[in-house]
C-alpha cells in the first residue's frame, strides 16, 4: 500500500488497481450498483419526493431520472480520473462524495427550474442574517428557522419542555 492508497476509500481501490480492463469494468459495474446508486436515489428521493420503481425508473418525475443520469455520469467521470492518476484529489469516502455530488446535482437542478425560488430564499436568509432583531438558526432536526431573535431562545426553551414533558 503506497500512500496515495491510504487517503482513497478502501472500496476503490480494487478498481483503482485493476490491470485488465475486464477486470477494471466489472468491479466499476458492482461500485455503481452496490454503493453508488443507492445514495444517488435517496438523495434524490429526498430532494425532489420522487419515487423508483425495482428498475430505477421514476415515472412519476422524469427529471429524477435524468438527474440520476447525470449525476452518475459525473461520477464516472471522477473515477476514470482518479484511476488513471490517484494521487491527484483522492475521493476518502466514497459514499459521501457521491452524496455531495448528488446534492450538488439537484441544487442546480431546483436553482434552474425555480429561478424567483432561489433568489427569493437568498433575499431573506440575507435579510434574517442582516437585520437588526432577526435571525437564521437551525432547529432541533436541522431545518433552519428564520425569525425575531427572541424567538431563537424561546423555541429552544419549549421544545426543551415539549421534551420533558414527552418523557
Amino acid at each position: 500500500m503506497n500512500a496515495a492508497d491510504s487517503q482513497i476509500d478502501a472500496l476503490l481501490l480494487p478498481y483503482i488497481h485493476a490491470t485488465h480492463e475486464a477486470d477494471s469494468e466489472r468491479l466499476l459495474a458492482t461500485l455503481v450498483s452496490e454503493y453508488v446508486e443507492p445514495v444517488i436515489r435517496q438523495v434524490i428521493r429526498s430532494r425532489l419526493r420522487a419515487r423508483f420503481d425495482r428498475q430505477g425508473r421514476s415515472s412519476g418525475n422524469p427529471d429524477a431520472e435524468d438527474l440520476y443520469s447525470e449525476t452518475l455520469v459525473q461520477l464516472l467521470s471522477r473515477l476514470k480520473q482518479l484511476k488513471a492518476s490517484p494521487e491527484d484529489k483522492a475521493i476518502g469516502d466514497l459514499r459521501g462524495y457521491v452524496a455531495v455530488l448528488s446534492y450538488h446535482t439537484c441544487y442546480d437542478y431546483l436553482r434552474l427550474k425555480y429561478p424567483q425560488r432561489h433568489n427569493l430564499k437568498n433575499k431573506l436568509r440575507y435579510l434574517l442574517t442582516h437585520r437588526p432583531g432577526l435571525a437564521l438558526w437551525e432547529n432541533e432536526s436541522g431545518d433552519l428557522v428564520g425569525g425575531f431573535s427572541a424567538w431563537r431562545e424561546q423555541t429552544k426553551a419549549r421544545t426543551r419542555s415539549d421534551r420533558l414533558r414527552q418523557l
